[in-house]
């Protein structure tokens, strides 16, 4: 399915089962930067589905970046009921070591029990830092949801807080955390203090760009005037060049975006993750 409007030849294509509804827009951005991503036979993102615990552990790290970290972290075991071959070993590690899970209590995680939307939103209140600020509203599980509304957290995102939360929620939930500032600690000892920063996920953690503007040139032709571009390269805007990638950003000349893009190894032009045409503005 494509969207409601024309789009150029070569445009991205999303799931059915997302596209049109609340959660499309985090279930492109998320797919581009490889942080919740369809069925691999199907490709159906199941907004509808409920999602596990181990599965929201890898989402968690993957949101902060951490999944080379994850990686190397397998083999041990925190807890009783993950053993060192499943799948999400790597990533339970390495939120018990972020902090952002703790477990059941008893020794077990439960890696196949369904997450709650309150847990959901209690580890991503972590992962933003806003801990001290949910314990100083009266900690889990309302310290948290309060911490979360605050901060726009659970914008288009809301649950039921102990029932089982959906894939679709969890989607806008992890994206609405990539660009709510950072909360981080400034003192220590006894002069501990807390502090919201200018940092967020996709800037700080994930070292993503977003931005806007028009696409004003690729590598074969410029609505600008007369702009020679090197192969694989565009424009936006008359001062900001990227290299297009794996995305399909060539297509979209003459149109208002909002793009990610990343910085690639060579160290030049950042590459375009994705961009999504505005639709108020074309």
């Amino acid at each position: 399915m494509l969207f409601a409007f024309v789009l150029p030849t070569g445009a991205f294509t999303i799931s059915p089962d997302v596209a049109g509804t609340n959660y499309e827009e985090a279930a492109y951005v998320l797919g581009a930067l490889g942080i919740m991503v369809g069925d691999a036979e199907t490709g159906a993102f199941r907004p509808e589905d409920t999602i596990t615990r181990a599965e929201f552990a890898r989402v968690s790290v993957s949101v902060l970046g951490l999944d080379d970290v994850a990686e190397a972290s397998k083999g041990q075991s925190y807890f009783t009921d993950v053993s060192t071959d499943h799948w999400a070993n790597g990533y339970i590690n390495v939120a018990t070591s972020q902090k952002l899970i703790i477990g059941n209590g008893d020794g077990s995680f439960a890696p196949e029990a369904n997450i709650s939307y309150q847990d959901a939103i209690t580890i991503l209140v972590r992962a933003l830092g806003y801990e001290p600020a949910a314990n100083s509203k009266g900690g889990y599980p309302n310290g948290f949801l309060i911490v979360a509304t605050e901060n726009g957290l659970n914008k288009n995102a809301a649950g039921a807080g102990s029932e089982a939360v959906i894939r679709g929620i969890v989607a806008n939930l992890a994206y609405n955390a990539l660009t709510i500032n950072l909360m981080e600690q400034t003192g220590f000892g006894s002069d501990a203090k807390y502090e919201v920063t200018d940092k967020t996920i996709l800037a700080d953690k994930l070292k993503v760009e977003k931005g806007s503007g028009q696409i004003t040139a690729n590598e074969y032709t410029s609505i600008s005037g007369n702009t020679a571009l090197n192969e694989d390269q565009i424009k936006i805007d008359s001062d900001k060049f990227f290299k297009a990638g794996n995305s399909n950003a060539k297509n979209y000349l003459g149109y208002m975006v909002t793009y990610y893009a990343k910085d690639n190894d060579d160290g030049l032009d950042k590459e375009i993750l994705l961009v999504r045409p505005e639709k108020s503005r074309n």
